[in-house]
């Protein structure tokens, strides 16, 4: 479903009554101003209106009245003369017809602030934040790259942020500039954007910058963990085991101190979220019944499936663990692993909604059972998550050792790729 560019009409002004009935509606929306878009012809012969196009666009028809409408209380609102091709001013008294409804301000283009989500090459979800775009999402047109983007929604109650399915479409240049425009009631907005993503620490100056991702490809010899900037010791490393319910601990002892280190990661619980973020339903995982499959895939990665209590869904967890520096792709991404490194990959089959509109979450707990204190008894523990829109690294640091996730800008859903959304939640939650 595509936009259209015209407002919506009511239908022709045809007695005073029926025109402050309009004017008062108007009122309570609260808008200052109001642009009459569209009109509707009336024949006499037959007592029937006639859309047209507005002023803007198409052939101009004449629009009837019954004549009882002088005297009437001219509003702070914009007249259009459909025949005289002209704004009719407020101020006058007898006008011998009215077009009907509207429904923009008429002062304020379309304001684009950022756009988010589009994969080059790929169709995909994309999300543009901004302002002016009206009250109706129906009414916006949206174009990237010269392509229309459909069936545009509005995903926040401030009407700042507007959802909508593109085409796959190409930036210009390897700087990743997109050309968006944005049509409402008329009015148009143009801008260039760059979803180029910067490297943290610029890859230190000892890797690769992808700047699709916003992740480094590190030199030969040094830790790819977040911007290249430590060299591999193997001494450091944390060892992995990996459970019979695909959980994975790592641990190390740290030489100096004595202390033994261990981290718990894998998922947590699935969480499906209503239009309003309240939790409708949990899954946890400690719940489930897990069973390993005796095979593993071609890659060596272990696979295990559980599937949902009185459901026909089915979760299937599918862990590869790298003893070396290695790159895994995943949907045209590559992600560079330090040694002794987990690899999760998560697939959930047949979801139960309780609404088609809900969103899914799956939750990845990372915790440590270790406590480290400094000589003034300050718990040296903190964590770090990467800038900007999208997370793509989180880090838990517990003394000298480091636990560090990346996780993929993509993911698939029905068989498309989209990039999905991703949060940092408290303990709490």
């Amino acid at each position: 479903m595509g936009a259209t560019p015209n407002a919506p009409y009511i239908g022709a002004i045809e007695s005073q009554e029926m025109y402050h009935c309009f004017s008062r509606s108007l009122n309570i929306k609260d808008y200052p101003k109001f642009r009459f878009w569209q009109g509707v012809s009336y024949n006499s012969n037959n007592n029937s209106f006639t859309r047209n196009n507005g002023p803007l666009k198409g052939s101009l028809s004449s629009l009837y009245y019954s004549g009882n409408i002088s005297n009437m209380d001219q509003p702070n609102n914009i007249l259009y003369n459909i025949n005289d091709r002209m704004v009719v001013p407020s101020e006058i008294e007898n006008i011998s017809y009215y077009t009907p409804l509207i429904a923009f301000n008429i002062t304020d283009a379309p304001m684009i602030d950022n756009i988010t989500s589009i994969i080059p090459g790929q169709a995909s979800q994309v999300t543009i934040n901004g302002n002016h775009f009206g009250k109706d999402s129906s009414y916006v047109l949206i174009s990237i790259q010269g392509s229309q983007c459909k069936s545009p929604m509005f995903i926040e109650n401030n009407y700042q942020q507007i959802t909508c399915s593109l085409g796959s479409v190409e930036p210009y240049s390897t700087d990743l500039n997109y050309t968006v425009k944005i049509g409402v009631g008329g009015m148009l907005t143009t801008k260039v954007v760059s979803l180029a993503k910067d490297c943290l620490n610029n890859c230190s100056s000892h890797g690769i910058c992808n700047t699709t991702f916003g992740t480094c490809k590190c030199n030969s010899g040094h830790e790819p963990l977040l911007d290249c900037s430590s060299l591999v010791n193997r001494s450091q490393l944390l060892n992995t085991t990996v459970w019979d319910n695909g959980m994975s601990l790592f641990s190390t002892d740290q030489t100096i101190s004595g202390v033994i280190v261990n981290f718990t990661t894998g998922i947590q619980f699935i969480r499906e979220i209503n239009h309003e973020k309240s939790v409708i339903k949990t899954i946890s995982i400690d719940n489930l019944i897990w069973t390993q499959e005796e095979e593993k895939t071609s890659a060596g990665e272990s696979v295990f499936n559980a599937r949902m209590f009185n459901q026909r869904t089915q979760l299937q967890v599918t862990v590869g663990q790298y003893q070396d520096t290695n790159t895994t792709s995943f949907l045209g991404e590559d992600i560079q692993v330090s040694p002794n490194s987990v690899k999760y990959r998560i697939k959930i089959i047949n979801w139960v909604w309780s609404s088609p509109i809900n969103t899914l979450q799956v939750i990845f707990h990372t915790q440590s059972d270790s406590v480290k204190f400094d000589k003034c008894g300050k718990l040296k523990v903190r964590s770090d998550i990467s800038r900007g829109d999208q997370i793509i690294w989180t880090r838990v640091q517990v003394g000298r050792t480091l636990l560090n996730c990346k996780i993929a800008s993509r993911m698939v859903i029905d068989n498309s790729t989209i990039i999905p959304s991703k949060v940092t939640l408290s303990h709490q939650r």
